[in-house]
């Protein structure tokens, strides 16, 4: 019998990234625990994006991240804050020549657009669940992040249990959690807690509220390992020097 020398993974189906969307109102989803011999069992991973580079090989604008993270520098940081120096000076020699802080706003628009979108932008991203029972892509903003991580250190000390488990039993149960999303641009706000569910004692009449800690569908329980994603290899990867080289492209 002859031997099968190609590698089996490159016969395989394409996998489509399915990515959630954390829009305007409530957005409900399960944290889903950390994946990968990369994840050094954290269930994000934090990554420094760049925007409105264009890729050599495609010639279309795409999303790489930036070398900060790795190496400490980032030679588009670096071309950022210069222009940010330029635009300040600019400024300041508009305001002394006697130009209205109006009129100066509107000329160096196309300059501050720039720095905007070339500035490293931090997002953190989780594998997580919705409540359609689709696995995906959670990418969440800093301000969400941090309230995301404080409310799973409460539910670790109100329970003592992994709030990323796959698990819905009294002892071991992951929970599912809200994100609410208000406001736009630069005014956007987000606010993070624990879902809860609202209970009638059908004697007494009263209320009770406590955390949602429904189950995830039985697929997800026991075909996770298959349908997580390596959050190390999200984005591209490039070291300084190719990403200078990109730039000066």
């Amino acid at each position: 019998m002859s031997k099968i020398k190609i590698n089996m993974d490159s016969l395989k189906a394409r996998r489509e990234w399915k990515r959630h969307k954390v829009k305007d109102g409530q957005n409900v989803f399960r944290i889903l625990p950390p994946f990968g011999e990369n994840s050094n069992n954290y269930p994000y991973k934090k990554w420094q994006i760049i925007w409105g580079l264009k890729d050599p090989d495609s010639g279309r604008v795409r999303p790489f991240a930036s070398s900060l993270t790795s190496e400490k520098k980032c030679p588009v940081f670096e071309y950022v804050q210069e222009l940010k120096k330029k635009a300040e000076t600019l400024k300041a020699k508009l305001a002394s020549s006697g130009v209205s802080e109006e009129v100066a706003k509107e000329r160096l628009n196309a300059l501050n657009k720039l720095i905007q979108d070339l500035s490293p932008k931090t997002v953190y991203i989780y594998n997580a669940v919705d409540k359609s029972g689709e696995v995906g892509l959670l990418e969440l903003k800093t301000t969400a992040h941090k309230q995301m991580k404080n409310e799973m250190a409460l539910y670790i000390k109100d329970y003592n249990q992994d709030p990323t488990s796959l698990n819905s039993s009294d002892e071991d149960s992951g929970v599912w959690f809200n994100i609410i999303r208000s406001g736009l641009g630069r005014d956007t706000e987000y606010t993070v807690k624990r879902v809860s569910i609202k209970t009638k004692n059908q004697d007494t009449g009263k209320l009770s509220f406590e955390d949602d800690r429904s189950p995830l569908p039985e697929s997800i329980v026991e075909g996770y390992d298959d349908m997580a994603y390596d959050l190390s290899s999200v984005y591209q990867v490039k070291t300084y020097e190719e990403l200078e080289q990109i730039l000066h492209a």
